[in-house]
């Protein structure tokens, strides 16, 4: 049962439309092991309901929010280290 809810979960966090449009968005350079596995997850996962720029956008948003406290904290750091030279 567990396998399932994790499977559940991992496709209502990350294979799921986004409101963006890659158009819209900014353009940055995808290693191609990447972007085969990504093209493989869209096309034969998600059955090209979703494309690369919404993928990534959900994996980055997960990772802010997973990480988000860390970031910050990292983020603080920096400023106090820069204010201070």
């Amino acid at each position: 049962m567990e396998k399932k809810d994790n499977l559940s979960l991992y496709r209502e966090t990350f294979l799921k439309k986004t409101h963006y449009t890659a158009r819209d968005g900014k353009q940055v350079y995808i290693p191609i092991v990447y972007h085969e596995k990504m093209l493989k997850i869209v096309h034969f996962i998600c059955n090209n309901k979703i494309n690369i720029a919404d993928l990534l956008c959900n994996m980055v948003e997960e990772h802010f929010k997973t990480h988000g406290e860390e970031l910050e904290t990292l983020y603080k750091d920096a400023l106090l280290k820069n204010s201070t030279l």
